[in-house]
């Protein structure tokens, strides 16, 4: 198996289970890639991916999918009405699935 093949079927895995840590004897047992000369090819592909950021390596030696932080969520119910936003004039924040402009 090629290399970009191994990284993209260990993305698959990490992103299968974004909270399970890994060894590298357990993906390489995943990828059945378990002979030296195959192995080797697990760690390279590892390694590419943690360079990259897409893994991390932990003080224990698992390896885990990286976070990337989206934007906030701010779960809840929230009024309509106008908003004073911080060096802007007011914004208008509507619930509705209708728009405010279109009011007949």
């Amino acid at each position: 198996m090629e290399k970009e093949k191994i990284k993209e079927a260990l993305i698959g895995y990490f992103e299968a289970e974004p909270e399970e840590k890994f060894t590298v004897q357990e993906l390489a047992d995943k990828l059945k890639m378990n002979k030296a000369g195959q192995f080797n090819f697990v760690v390279q592909a590892v390694a590419q991916l943690e360079h990259d950021k897409v893994i991390t390596l932990d003080d224990e030696g698992n390896f885990s999918l990286v976070r990337h932080e989206s934007a906030p969520k701010f779960p809840g119910i929230f009024p309509s009405g106008l908003l004073p936003i911080v060096g802007s004039p007011t914004a208008i924040i509507s619930t509705s699935t209708s728009s405010p402009f279109n009011a007949e």
